[in-house]
């Protein structure tokens, strides 16, 4: 039962600081969050050092947990990782034409469903599931496990990312959408230049990351 708590508060507390309702440079105490999930203080501790080991909080002893914001140097890096995995995906995929033929169908229906997640009731949570379920599917289907596992690993930062991104205005999800179609429309046409072209200036809009 204190292992099922562990996983409980550990999943509450990492959703809510990738969301952003846990905001960067807070400070948690063990005794507010037990009280708030109900839950003791043994399980609350050993979420706080599961995610400590992870890199999403500082513990202090006596004093909390303070939550990781993302700094600039660890944003950047990661669109840099991102952009290199994305671009070759899209030149892996664009050199076999009847292979990118079927890949766009399935990002377009990918994106229908990004559409869908911004008239839903709870759009936020949703909204990121599709965003990344649409960068992670171009990597998939390059077909390089590695560079595929590289990029999973990279996904809960990349969600916290863009929720960050999404949340600075009402018009950004919006935007983002819009640059989704227009990465597909060049993968559409087989031209994979035009895609890291456009995914430049995606990261630079909504991110504000210059990955060249």
């Amino acid at each position: 039962m204190a292992a099922l708590a562990s996983e409980r508060v550990y999943d509450d507390l990492k959703e809510r600081i990738i969301l952003g309702e846990i905001p960067g440079n807070a400070l948690l105490s063990e005794g507010e969050v037990a009280q708030r999930l109900g839950v003791s203080r043994t399980p609350v501790r050993e979420a706080f050092l599961r995610l400590q080991t992870e890199g999403w909080m500082h513990l202090y002893p006596k004093r909390g947990a303070l939550v990781e914001g993302v700094d600039q140097h660890e944003g950047t890096e990661i669109l840099e990782a991102r952009r290199l995995i994305e671009v070759w995906a899209a030149r892996r995929i664009c050199a076999t034409p009847t292979q990118c033929e079927r890949v766009v169908d399935e990002l377009d229906r990918a994106l229908d469903e990004q559409e869908h997640a911004l008239t839903e009731t709870a759009p936020l949570p949703a909204f990121l599931d599709a965003d990344l379920h649409f960068h992670q599917l171009l990597v998939e289907r390059a077909g390089n496990r590695i560079l595929t596992a590289v990029a999973h690993q990279l996904a809960d930062r990349q969600r916290r990312m863009t929720a960050l991104a999404v949340s600075a205005g009402a018009d950004r999800p919006r935007r983002v959408l819009t640059q989704h179609r227009a990465l597909l429309e060049t993968l559409r046409t087989g031209d994979a230049d035009a895609f890291a072209a456009a995914l430049d200036r995606h990261f630079a809009d909504i991110h504000g990351g210059d990955t060249r």
